[in-house]
């Protein structure tokens, strides 16, 4: 799988989890922008939130957040997510409020390593 198909995968999933645990009257932000050396992804949501105690371990295997009934999948899809990303030699994390909602970030180097599609 390329590069591209696999970033693209990340971004797929971070806006399906927002739209997910959104109603569907509230917007879905999605920025891309530069920070210093690194290209910066942003999905924010007006959600349910993620509860602070919990937030830590989200983006491990098989972990689903609990508490709203909305809980689907295997809990695999920010694990993968946070394994592209680190792969590709950038970070990713999220801040969240319950009741005010999520912002996912992950930021990629600007100028891919040599070898990888686009470089």
């Amino acid at each position: 799988m390329a590069d591209v198909d696999r970033l693209e995968r990340v971004v797929v999933n971070l806006l399906s989890n927002a739209f997910k645990y959104s109603t569907a009257e509230t917007p879905v932000d999605v920025r891309v922008e530069r920070e210093g050396d690194d290209a910066l992804v942003t999905v924010e949501d007006r959600g349910s939130g993620i509860a602070e105690d919990v937030q830590a371990h989200i983006f491990d295997r098989y972990y689903r957040v609990r508490g709203d009934g909305k809980a689907e999948g295997l809990g695999l899809g920010l694990y993968i997510a946070r394994f592209i990303v680190e792969a590709h030699g950038g970070r990713i994390w999220c801040e969240s409020e319950v009741g005010k909602g999520s912002r996912f970030s992950f930021t990629l180097p600007a100028t891919p390593p040599r070898g990888l599609v686009g470089s």
